[in-house]
């Protein structure tokens, strides 16, 4: 099972909308739905035609990881690059992300500083990459960059932990199939982001 499109009249953002979450129910396989890399693709391009910023930086994270079984970072940095200049600041992070992944550390950092930069205050996405970076550089023991201006992020990650809990809880009451043992992993990554930034400050 797919997750589909209804193509009835609606508002341009509207329709983003839904193929955006079409596509991530694809791609993660939520919602009851079987997970398809490569239908979840096909969506991100069908928005991105669309103009939705947001699918830019799910396409170029594919490229960037192979997802969609064709690892191309030409194609990742252009489409992380387009998807900013839209106005999605989490594309710059994709761009720290693939710098460092091919070892061009000051372009990484020049990226990571953007990013910071140009994020709001209430922006999950934001919080959740940050939150992501700080776990990461303390694997990696590393120091974190600009780490105070993370810390305004905290109750977020942990207002979004709550979502996640109330979404899983509507997936139950509607009969969908959940995965259990996915969403449990996925609620631990928003419990501990507190002690995460105590850490890296």
């Amino acid at each position: 099972m797919t997750a589909t499109i209804d193509n009835s009249v609606k508002s341009k953002k509207e329709h983003c909308d839904e193929i955006m979450n079409a596509a991530s129910n694809n791609y993660w396989g939520f919602g009851g739905i079987s997970e398809n890399k490569e239908e979840a693709f096909r969506l991100y391009m069908q928005a991105a035609g669309l103009g939705c910023p947001e699918a830019y930086y799910e396409i170029g994270s594919m490229y960037r990881t192979g997802a969609n079984n064709i690892k191309d970072y030409n194609k990742a940095l252009a489409y992380f690059k387009t998807g900013a200049r839209l106005g999605f600041v989490l594309c710059y992070a994709g761009m720290y992300d693939l710098f460092k992944e091919i070892g061009q550390i000051d372009n990484a950092r020049r990226c990571w500083d953007k990013f910071i930069d140009n994020c709001t205050d209430n922006d999950h996405g934001a919080a959740y990459r940050c939150y992501e970076y700080i776990r990461e550089c303390i694997q990696e023991n590393t120091e974190p960059l600009r780490a105070k201006d993370m810390l305004k992020y905290k109750k977020i990650m942990i207002a979004s932990g709550e979502e996640i809990l109330q979404r899983y809880l509507s997936y139950k009451e509607q009969g969908l199939n959940v995965d259990d043992d996915r969403f449990i992993k996925g609620r631990l990554h928003y419990i501990t982001p507190s002690s995460l930034f105590t850490m890296a400050t």
